[in-house]
């Protein structure tokens, strides 16, 4: 009775935990076109930031997605474009402009009651050459 009792609760445990990891949306950022190991300081890219519904309907909308930068300027933006079903994507033009490590950050936040997602593309970024 008691192995029963402990094979249930691992089963159940499991299931929660593997919901609760399935509730977040899920966001990515890719380069668009030939991606690099370096970008130039002042160099302009385009990116793309792709987000997925995992949970359906998102009672947040996503123009409320929080979106940073740290070495890079956001030049603009498309409007949200839904791709598939839950996802959704837009381009962001950016300049390279570097931080203190050399680095070009782009983050996204969202936040809603089922945890929301975050995600985030690092670019290492080089003086440009002369």
């Amino acid at each position: 009775m008691q192995k029963i009792f402990i094979k249930l609760l691992f089963t159940i445990s499991l299931l929660l935990s593997t919901v609760i990891v399935t509730m977040a949306c899920e966001i990515n950022f890719k380069v668009e076109g030939q991606e690099k190991a370096k970008y130039d300081i002042g160099e302009t890219v385009v990116l793309k930031i792709t987000v997925e519904f995992t949970h359906n309907a998102c009672p947040v909308a996503l123009k409320e997605t929080k979106i940073q930068a740290n070495g890079m300027d956001i030049l603009g933006a498309t409007e949200w474009k839904n791709v598939s079903g839950n996802i959704w994507e837009r381009k962001i033009k950016v300049k390279i402009t570097s931080n203190k490590e050399g680095k070009a950050i782009i983050s996204a936040r969202r936040s809603c009651e089922k945890d929301g997602g975050t995600g985030t593309l690092t670019l290492i970024a080089v003086p440009t050459k002369k």
